[in-house]
C-alpha cells in the first residue's frame, strides 16, 4: 500500500512538459538554445547571467535600435536590474533605459525616443525631408504597466528589432496578467510565415521607422504554420510553474531547461534554518537599510522577490510560509553569492509538528 502511495506520488511530480524532464545542469552546460530557462537559485548572480551575453552580442550592432527587452513585476526590482546593466552597457556603447513610472511619461518618451535635429526657421521639402522618429536605447528595463503605456501611447516605439525578451519573476509575471502584456509583446515581435511582420493598422498605433530588421523565416519540422523563431527568450525564476497552460503563454520554441542541481528548489548551501515555537517601507527606508543606517527592517513579502542587500546576515519569517515558493524566497534575501546566512522562523507548537 505505502509503496502505491509512493509510485502515485512519484508520478505526480513529474513535470507534463517533457523538456522539463530533463533539465541541464549549468555546470556541465557547453551549448545555446534558442529559448532559455534558467532555473536558478536567489543570490547565484542571475542578473549578471543574461546581463553580460546581452550585452556581448549587441556590442557590435551597427545601429541604435530597441534589440533587448527585459521585463520585471516591480518597480525597484527593475531599478536595480537597471543599475546591473548602467554598469555594463556604457563600455561597449549602449545605452539602457528605464520604464516604470517612477517619473512622468513625458520624460521617460524624451529618453526613450530620439527626434531628428530641425533647425527652426527653415522650411525643409517633405518628400526629402521624413520626419522619423528613433529609439534612443538598446536595452530596456521595465515593469509590464508601464511598457504597455509605451506600446499604447508613445510615437515611435516598436519591438520590430528586438532580438532579446527577458521574462525575470516569471511565476509571478504569469500569474497575473498587467495588461496581456506578454501575448502583445510577442504578437508584435513574430513574423508571419512570408516574412512580414504585423500591421501598426492591425495592432497597436505605434510608427515603423525605415529601419528593417530581417529575420530568418522558414516553417521548421514539427512547426507547421509557424514561422522560424523571432527572438531569443530568457525566462528566469528560482520557482518556476510546471503548469502548461502558463508556460505556453510564452510560445517557447524548442525550451532547454537550465538548472543548478537535481533538486527542484535549492537553497544556498551557506543558509542555515531555525525553527523557532512561537509593510514594507518607502525607498527612502530602503535605501537607509542598504547603507547600514537601518539595521533591522519589517517588511511584507513584496520584499522578498529578487531585491539584493548586501550583509543581510538574518532572515526571520514572522508567519510560517503557507508554500515552499515563498519560503525559497523569503530566505533567498540571505545566504547570497556563495555567503552564510541564517533563515528564523516562528511557528506555534501545533506547527512544529509538521517539520517532525
Amino acid at each position: 500500500m505505502e509503496e502505491e502511495k509512493e509510485l502515485k506520488k512519484e508520478k505526480k511530480n513529474i513535470p507534463a512538459l517533457p523538456w522539463m524532464r530533463n533539465p541541464v545542469d549549468i555546470t556541465t552546460f557547453d551549448q545555446c538554445s534558442l529559448d532559455l530557462l534558467p532555473f536558478i537559485d536567489p543570490g547565484s548572480g542571475k542578473t549578471l547571467a543574461y546581463a553580460l551575453p546581452i550585452v556581448q552580442m549587441l556590442s557590435t550592432r551597427a545601429v541604435k535600435c530597441l534589440c533587448a527587452l527585459v521585463v520585471l513585476p516591480t518597480r525597484d526590482l527593475a531599478l536595480q536590474v537597471k543599475d546591473v546593466f548602467s554598469a555594463l552597457a556604457p563600455a561597449v556603447g549602449l545605452s539602457v533605459g528605464l520604464a516604470v513610472g517612477q517619473s512622468s511619461i513625458s520624460d521617460e518618451i524624451s529618453e526613450l525616443i530620439k527626434k531628428p535635429n530641425v533647425e527652426y526657421g527653415i522650411c525643409y521639402d517633405p518628400e526629402e525631408f521624413s520626419y522619423e522618429l528613433q529609439s534612443a536605447v538598446d536595452i530596456l528595463v521595465a515593469t509590464p504597466g508601464r511598457l504597455m503605456d509605451h506600446i499604447n501611447n508613445t510615437d515611435g516605439f516598436t519591438l520590430e528589432h528586438l532580438c532579446y525578451l527577458v521574462v525575470d519573476e516569471t511565476d509571478r509575471l504569469l500569474r497575473e496578467a498587467y495588461q496581456s502584456w506578454l501575448p502583445t509583446v510577442i504578437q508584435l515581435t513574430s513574423s508571419s510565415v512570408d516574412g512580414n511582420f504585423p500591421s501598426a493598422d492591425d495592432l497597436l498605433p505605434f510608427t515603423y521607422g525605415s529601419l528593417k530588421t530581417i529575420r530568418r523565416v522558414g516553417t521548421e519540422r514539427g512547426f507547421k504554420g509557424k514561422a522560424y523563431p523571432r527572438l531569443a527568450k530568457m525566462v528566469l525564476s528560482a520557482t518556476l510553474t510546471q503548469d502548461p497552460s502558463k508556460l505556453a503563454q510564452l510560445d517557447l520554441h524548442h525550451p532547454l531547461l537550465l538548472t543548478t542541481g537535481e533538486r527542484r528548489y535549492r537553497l544556498p548551501e551557506e543558509l542555515k534554518s531555525f525553527k523557532v515555537p512561537k509593510r514594507l517601507s518607502c525607498r527612502k527606508t530602503l535605501r537607509a537599510f542598504r547603507s547600514g543606517q537601518v539595521q533591522v527592517l519589517i517588511s511584507s513579502d513584496a520584499m522578498t522577490r529578487g531585491m539584493d542587500v548586501e550583509g543581510v546576515r538574518n532572515v526571520i519569517n514572522y508567519d510560517m510560509p503557507a508554500y515552499i515558493k515563498t519560503y525559497i524566497h523569503r530566505a533567498g534575501r540571505t545566504a547570497r553569492a556563495g555567503l552564510s546566512g541564517c533563515c528564523f522562523t516562528l511557528m506555534h507548537k501545533d506547527e512544529v509538528c509538521l517539520y517532525k
